[in-house]
């Protein structure tokens, strides 16, 4: 597909447009809408984010055996080795791993192999992904650049109005380490503007999904730690290595179990706290009208743009 962006916009590194899985389903949603109108309608990438889905849950099951199987702790040791020159103790560590290397092979190398292929392909297979939808969005925009907001759709007012807030946004981006939905960041700066002191905007906690999967890896990793060395111990102390192994498999499934539970915890809690923010830009949007408030009708409409594309967006009502 030829690249249809401006100058202008080539100049902004694709890394930055680094959009979450449910921002590239409303925009594709958008760009089909869109397009469809057109003859012939614009061809769109296939979608993988259900792919992309299931490989963190197969990420998941090869950390929980890599962490099982002694492999953090092979590795601090290799390392620790390498780093006080002791090279008797990394022959040593290594000649022990040839003599089973039948068990290294499944227990470590095969899942370093699949965690590895499953994280080149998540990230670039949604660099690509996103990459085309910015083309052919940049392509339905330049086509109608010259037309006025009111011969042009609610979905092509939409998708532009996404892909505007979505470049103004990038800034940000580059900083903050806790990403919040570029739209809801604009809509608060829009709220502080008609208000400036306005101290009640509440800050969104669980809008990012990435934060849950952070989360239940860091969790997974402690206690797949925690196996490693309760099986270390199984000759003296603590559990028979059968049970370890057991062990091991229940957190395992235990882990995705409650990694889906917080995707659906993570999504309701994120539309109760965007409820309450979207309150109070309708509270703003009818006392600005009732009182005459002296503000600009660009501020007022992409309020209104704002709103309703996060309505839209998140299945929402105002």
């Amino acid at each position: 597909m030829r690249d249809f962006r401006t100058e202008g916009q080539r100049e902004i590194p694709k890394s930055y447009y680094k959009l979450s899985e449910d921002q590239l389903d409303r925009l594709r949603d958008l760009l089909k809408r869109v397009s469809i109108k057109n003859r012939p309608p614009q061809s769109l990438p296939r979608s993988l984010r259900k792919m992309r889905e299931g490989l963190f849950i197969v990420d998941l099951i090869m950390i929980g055996i890599l962490c099982g199987t002694f492999f953090p702790l092979f590795a601090l040791l290799l390392l620790v080795a390498l780093i006080f020159g002791r090279m008797d103790g990394v022959k040593y560590l290594i000649f022990i791993n040839l003599m089973a290397w039948p068990l290294v092979l499944i227990f470590w190398i095969l899942p370093l192999l699949v965690l590895i292929f499953s994280i080149a392909f998540i990230r670039f297979s949604k660099q690509r992904e996103t990459d085309k939808l910015m083309n052919a969005a940049n392509w339905l925009i330049m086509n109608s650049k010259n037309k006025p907001r009111e011969a042009l759709s609610q979905e092509m007012i939409s998708l532009k109005y996404f892909m505007s807030v979505m470049k103004s946004g990038i800034g940000f981006y580059q900083n903050e380490k806790q990403r919040e939905d570029f739209r809801i960041k604009r809509l608060k700066q829009l709220l502080r503007k008609i208000n400036p002191k306005r101290m009640d905007i509440p800050e969104l906690k669980w809008g990012r999904l990435q934060l849950v999967q952070k989360w239940i890896v860091r969790a997974e990793i402690i206690f797949g730690s925690v196996i490693c060395y309760l099986v270390l111990f199984h000759g003296s102390m603590l559990l028979p290595i059968q049970k370890s192994f057991a062990l091991l498999a229940i957190l395992m499934i235990g882990m995705i179990i409650i990694y889906l539970w917080l995707l659906q915890f993570q999504k309701k809690k994120a539309k109760q706290e965007l409820a309450e923010l979207l309150q109070l830009a309708d509270e703003d949007a009818k006392r600005s009208k009732e009182q005459q408030l002296k503000l600009s009708a660009e501020l007022i409409q992409e309020l209104d743009d704002c709103v309703y594309e996060l309505t839209e967006s998140y299945g929402m009502t105002v």
